[in-house]
Parts: C-alpha cells; sequence; structure tokens
C-alpha cells in the first residue's frame, strides 16, 4: 500500500516537472514593424510564441536605432512619442526611457490586478514608438539589445527565439526622397488633439526661416510664445504642456479646460490652428 502511495506521488512529480518544463521552456519570438508617414517613423514592437499561447507579467526591451537619422525624445511622454497596445496599457508599472542618445528602453510589469497580458502564438502588438526622420537618406539601424520577457511577476523568462535586427533605408520609401527639403511652409494639427495635459506641433519650412509659434486664448491674448528662433529648412516639432513641467518645450501656467488658437509666425508665412484642452 505504501509503495502504491509512494508511486502515486511521484507520478504527480513527474507530472508537475513536466508541466514545469514545457511551460518555461516556451520561445518568445520578436520583430519591427515600421511604418512611414512623413516626417514620422512609427516602430511597432510585436511578440509571439512559438508553441503555444502564454501570458506576459514582465516586459523589458530595448534596442538602439541611428540617432543621426532618427530623433526621439529624452523625456518621451505617453500618447504623445509612444503608445502602449492591446492590455499593456494596462500595466501598473509603466517605464518608458531612453537611457543614451540612441537607445530606448520599455519596462512593463504586472502585480496583482489586472492579470498578465495574453501573448498569442500569432503577433501580439506592445508597443509603438513615433520618431522623427532628421535624414531621409539614411537608414534606421534597429538593433535589439535586451530581450526579457517573463509569464508572470518572479516567474523565469521565457526563451529568446528570433529577433531580427532592421536596418531601413529611408530612402527607398515612395515620396520620402528628399522630403526634408520642404517646398512648402506647413503647419500641422496638433496631436493628440483634444489633449491633457501634452500635444505636439509639428511644422515644416522650405527654407532657414526666423519665427515663433504663440499660444492664443479665445480673446485674442497670448498664452505663451513656445518656440522662437531660426530653424533650418525641413521638418520640426514642438511640445506643449498646458501644465507645465519639464516634458514641453513650450510650457504655460495650469490652462482650464477651453479652445485655445496656436499659430506660426514669420516674415513670409503666417497660418493658425486651434487645440482643445480638456481637464
Amino acid at each position: 500500500m505504501k509503495n502504491s502511495n509512494i508511486k502515486q506521488m511521484l507520478c504527480h512529480v513527474i507530472v508537475v516537472v513536466l508541466f514545469s518544463s514545457v511551460l518555461y521552456s516556451q520561445t518568445i519570438d520578436g520583430q519591427f514593424t515600421t511604418n512611414i508617414t512623413p516626417p514620422t517613423y512609427s516602430v511597432t514592437i510585436t511578440v509571439n510564441l512559438q508553441g503555444t499561447a502564454g501570458t506576459a507579467g514582465v516586459v523589458q526591451i530595448e534596442f538602439t536605432y541611428d540617432s543621426k537619422v532618427l530623433d526621439f525624445p529624452n523625456s518621451p511622454v505617453k500618447n504623445v512619442d509612444y503608445t502602449l497596445l492591446n492590455d499593456f496599457d494596462l500595466y501598473p508599472t509603466q517605464n518608458v526611457t531612453k537611457s543614451n542618445d540612441s537607445t530606448i528602453r520599455i519596462s512593463l510589469i504586472t502585480l496583482g490586478n489586472p492579470p498578465p497580458v495574453s501573448i498569442d502564438t500569432l503577433l501580439t502588438l506592445v508597443v509603438t514608438y513615433y520618431f522623427t526622420i532628421i535624414n531621409a537618406q539614411g537608414t534606421s539601424n534597429l538593433i535589439w539589445q535586451q530581450t526579457d520577457i517573463a509569464p508572470e511577476f518572479l516567474q523565469q523568462n521565457y526563451q529568446i527565439g528570433v529577433w531580427p535586427n532592421l536596418n531601413e533605408p529611408l530612402s527607398n520609401v515612395t515620396g520620402l526622397n528628399n522630403y526634408n527639403l520642404s517646398s512648402a511652409y506647413n503647419l500641422s494639427q496638433n496631436y493628440p488633439n483634444p489633449f491633457n495635459p501634452s500635444t505636439t506641433i509639428r511644422f515644416s519650412l522650405p527654407k532657414e526661416t526666423q519665427l515663433r509659434i504663440n499660444i492664443y486664448n479665445m480673446l485674442g491674448e497670448l498664452v505663451r510664445t513656445i518656440a522662437e528662433g531660426n530653424y533650418e529648412a525641413g521638418y520640426h516639432k514642438v511640445t506643449f504642456s498646458a501644465t507645465g513641467g519639464s516634458i514641453s518645450d513650450g510650457n504655460a501656467a495650469s490652462l482650464p479646460s477651453g479652445v485655445y488658437i496656436y499659430g506660426i509666425e514669420s516674415d513670409n508665412f503666417v497660418q493658425v490652428k486651434k487645440m482643445i484642452v480638456i481637464k
């Protein structure tokens, strides 16, 4: 009788060991998916499990890019400079950092609720980064540096499978050749809009221009000058925060909800658009 019990216990132990081995021997793949809408170069990180579907309770991914070709802010703003996709936006611990001129790192950890995010054997979207192209004749040179993904917090990482680098020649993209030699002045609609607390304003110049970008209330009163100086030909962007703070190139005192006017003003070009602050 004792021998029978011992055999049963050994069988259970073997089953548990085999199950754990299958779980932790799961291999995860990743890839870069890109899209170009000049002057923005969007880079989306996708992952998938090779065997069966699983979960991600911890995600730490780091990669480098060519900083002479692509620009990314030193203090990235969520939903302006990057967007977390699917349920990855629900992670209570979120951190996207730029550790040096050419390295971006994302760290996500789920503790308690909500539960870890599901990862499929097909592509699962994690995050999209929005770069500004500063040299259309270069290449992106996206290179993985670190990938640590675990099913749950304090569990062993998945094994790393196929994670191909991507060195994409931007000049091969239709309509992008010499885009930085813009043929016209243009002020783009701010994004996001409506916004709280920050938004990005993009503008293009056909030649070197002395300009300023002002924010006005609906009474025509100046709220803040968020950009002023001599700008070279090409595409540019400035980030505006309605609450102030170091994340913005152009800060203002805390603004109430409402409609505001922003405009680019120079000797050769004047254009205005509306933006909406929601709190």
